[in-house]
């Protein structure tokens, strides 16, 4: 029972990521290359914030204004809050994606609240935030929450 529970099973392990790692192995040669890997993508404030892309090419004035308080939120995010921000967005707490897609809508009151659809990285933001303590907060509400909902419809 011990021979198969400590070598049996994890050979068994082994032998099936032995055909697929093979490929893995060609693109990184070496631990170098796979530490760069790893830092690469990697969760910083900055590096989520450059992700951020409209919708839309043409923005009014308050859309404008809301994106540019949640780049400022982002840029100036910790990793812990921008790993969280990430996983709110695309349901994964390092870089999966290349963009993060942010649509706006005008939702106010207590139907004002931002929405992830983590499938296809895209952030619905109201466009009512009439500063930048409001989205922070909001926002800073939600990530501290330490409750994700995923829902399919």
């Amino acid at each position: 029972m011990a021979h198969k529970a400590i070598l049996q099973e994890p050979k068994y392990i082994i032998d099936c990521f032995s055909k697929t790692m093979i490929f893995a192995l060609l693109k990184v040669p070496d631990q170098d290359s796979l530490l760069s890997l790893y830092d690469t993508k990697k969760a910083t404030g900055k590096k989520v914030a450059q992700l951020l892309q409209t919708t839309q090419e043409i923005r009014s004035q308050k859309e404008q204004m809301v994106f540019n308080h949640l780049q400022r939120y982002v840029r100036n995010a910790d990793q812990g809050k921008a790993e969280k921000f990430l996983r709110f967005c695309t349901g994964s707490s390092v870089i999966c994606v290349d963009q993060i897609k942010v649509s706006f809508n005008a939702e106010s009151g207590l139907c004002r609240r931002p929405v992830a659809h983590t499938c296809g990285a895209t952030l619905d933001l109201s466009y009512t935030y009439s500063s930048y303590p409001d989205l922070r907060t909001e926002f800073d509400n939600i990530l501290s929450s330490d409750y994700f909902e995923m829902d399919i419809l």
